[in-house]
C-alpha cells in the first residue's frame, strides 16, 4: 500500500516529478470542460503540501503552476475558437447548455476582467476561456489577460499548501499523525456533505438510478453502512493492536482545551445522555402517534434500543478501559463511547424519520444539523476526558450504521405521508432544554 510515508519519501528523491505534477494538475483544473470534473483545488494543495514537506523551493513550486495555469487557459481559448460547436454537441455541455449560456452571459458582462474573475471562480474557470474563444477575443488580448491572472492564481492557490507542508515538516511524527487525522476526517465530512447535496438535487442521477431499482436514499444508505462499519472495525482494530500514539496526544490536547469552559462542555455532553434521548424519541413516537396517527416514530425507538443494547454488550465483552481521569468519575468501561453512539443514532434516526418526503434542501438541512449534534457531544466527552479518540470515533460510526439500516428499512416501509413538524420539534426542543435546567453538572 502507497502511505503516505512512500510519496513522502519518493518526492523527496524526485522533486522533479513533483513540479510535473503541479504543472500537470493546474493545467487540466484550467482546461475546458476536463477541469469541470477534476477536484484541482484539493489535489493542488496536497501537491503543494508535499512540496512544503519535501523543502522544494517556491520559485519552482509557483513556477510550475503558473505555466500549468496559463497552458490550460490558452489550450481552451483555442478550442473555444474552433470547436465549441463541436463540443457543445457532446457531454456534458450537451447534458448542461446552462453552462455555456452563464459563460455567456458572464463574458457580455465583465469581457476581459471576466478571463481574470473567471479564474478564481470554480464552477466558470474551465468555460470563459472556451467562451472568450468562441466570441472572437482577441488572442493576444487574452493570453495578456491570461498571463496576468496567473500571476496572482499561483500563488493564491499554491502557498496555502506549500505553508501547510512546510509547517508539517517541523512537527513531531506524533503531531503530524494527529493534524492527519483530524485533516482526514474533516475531508470526510465535506465530501459527504457535497456528495448529498448535489447529488441528491440531481434529477438526471435519480433516474439512472430508479432504472436499476435504486434511489438516492437507498445508494446513500449503503454508504452509511459501508463506511461506518468501514471505521467502525478500523477504530476496533487500532484498540486491540494498541493505540497509536496519536489517540493519547489528541485526547491529551482536547481534554486541556475542555478545562476552559467545563460548563459548556457539560452542557453539550448533557444532550447525550441515553435517558435523554431515549425520552425524546419516544416523545416524538408518541406525539406522531396521537396528533397525527402515524406509527413510523416507533420502529426508531426499536433502533435506538438495539443501538444502547448493543453498545453496553460491546463494552462488557472487550473491557478497555477509561483514560485516567474518567476512571475516576465513571465506573463503566469506555470503547465504544455510549454517549456518541447514542447521539449519532438518536439524531440521525430522527432525522431520518421527520425529513421522510420533505423537499431535498429541508432534508440535507436536518441531516447536517443531526451530524452537527452528533458530533459536538461526542467530542464532549473527550474534552471531559472521560473517553478516548477512538472511543468516539467508534461510537460515532456505530450510530452511523445503525441510520444506515434504518434508512434502508424505511425505503422498503415508505410511508406516502409527511410528518408535520410544527408541533413535533418544539416539543422535542423543549424537553431538551427543560432537561439541561434540572440535570446537575458533575
Amino acid at each position: 500500500m502507497m502511505t503516505p510515508e512512500f510519496w513522502l519519501s519518493f518526492t523527496d528523491g524526485h522533486p522533479f516529478i513533483l513540479v510535473l505534477a503541479i504543472a500537470f494538475v493546474a493545467c487540466l483544473e484550467s482546461l475546458a470542460i476536463i477541469g469541470l470534473a477534476v477536484p484541482g483545488v484539493a489535489i493542488l494543495f496536497a501537491l503543494a503540501a508535499l512540496a512544503g514537506d519535501a523543502a522544494l523551493p517556491w520559485p519552482a513550486l509557483l513556477l510550475a503552476g503558473f505555466i500549468g495555469a496559463v497552458l490550460g487557459d490558452q489550450a481552451s481559448f483555442v478550442l473555444g475558437r474552433f470547436a465549441t460547436p463541436v463540443l457543445s454537441r457532446y457531454p456534458p455541455l450537451k447534458n448542461h447548455p446552462q453552462w455555456l449560456e452563464q459563460g455567456h452571459r458572464y463574458f457580455a458582462r465583465y469581457g476581459g476582467g471576466s478571463v481574470v474573475l473567471g479564474r478564481f471562480i470554480g464552477p466558470i474557470r474551465p468555460i470563459i476561456p472556451l467562451i472568450a474563444g468562441s466570441c472572437g477575443m482577441s488572442a493576444l488580448r487574452f493570453t495578456l489577460f491570461n498571463l496576468g491572472s496567473a500571476l496572482v492564481w499561483a500563488p493564491a492557490y499554491l502557498l496555502p499548501g506549500y505553508l501547510t507542508g512546510l509547517g508539517l515538516r517541523e512537527l513531531s511524527s506524533t503531531d503530524a499523525g494527529l493534524l492527519t487525522t483530524l485533516l482526514g476526517m474533516i475531508a470526510l465530512l465535506v465530501i459527504a456533505q457535497q456528495f448529498h447535496w448535489h447529488l441528491g438535487a440531481s434529477r438526471r442521477l435519480q433516474v439512472k438510478l430508479e432504472q436499476r431499482g435504486l434511489t438516492f436514499g437507498t445508494l446513500t444508505a449503503w454508504l452509511m453502512v459501508g463506511v461506518g462499519a468501514l471505521i467502525f472495525i478500523s477504530a476496533l482494530s487500532l484498540q486491540l493492536t494498541g493505540p497509536p500514539a496519536w489517540n493519547r496526544s489528541m485526547y491529551q490536547t482536547i481534554f486541556e482545551l475542555g478545562a476552559h469552559q467545563p460548563g459548556l462542555v457539560q452542557t453539550l455532553t448533557h444532550l447525550g445522555d441515553p435517558p435523554l434521548l431515549v425520552a425524546m424519541i419516544l416523545l416524538a413516537a408518541l406525539t406522531a402517534h396521537w396528533r397525527h396517527r402515524l406509527t413510523g416514530g416507533w420502529p426508531v425507538a426499536v433502533f435506538l434500543a438495539a443501538v444502547l443494547t448493543l453498545n453496553y454488550l460491546l463494552k462488557e465483552l472487550l473491557a478497555i478501559a477509561r483514560p485516567e481521569v474518567g476512571q475516576q468519575l465513571l465506573s463503566s468501561f469506555s470503547f465504544p463511547s455510549g454517549h456518541a453512539s447514542a447521539a449519532a443514532s438518536a439524531y440521525l434516526l430522527l432525522a431520518i424519520w421527520l425529513m421522510e418526503n420533505k423537499p431535498h434542501r429541508t432534508r440535507h438541512l436536518g441531516y447536517c444539523l443531526a451530524t452537527a449534534m452528533a458530533l459536538l457531544i461526542a467530542v464532549s466527552r473527550v474534552l471531559l476526558g472521560v473517553h478516548w479518540p477512538l472511543d468516539v470515533i467508534a461510537g460515532l460510526a456505530e450510530g452511523l450504521v445503525f441510520a444506515g439500516i434504518y434508512k434502508l428499512w424505511l425505503t422498503k416501509h415508505r410511508s406516502t405521508q409527511s410528518v408535520p413538524l410544527s408541533f413535533i420539534l418544539p416539543l422535542v426542543t423543549a424537553l431538551l432544554a427543560a432537561y439541561l435546567l434540572i440535570r446537575p453538572f458533575y
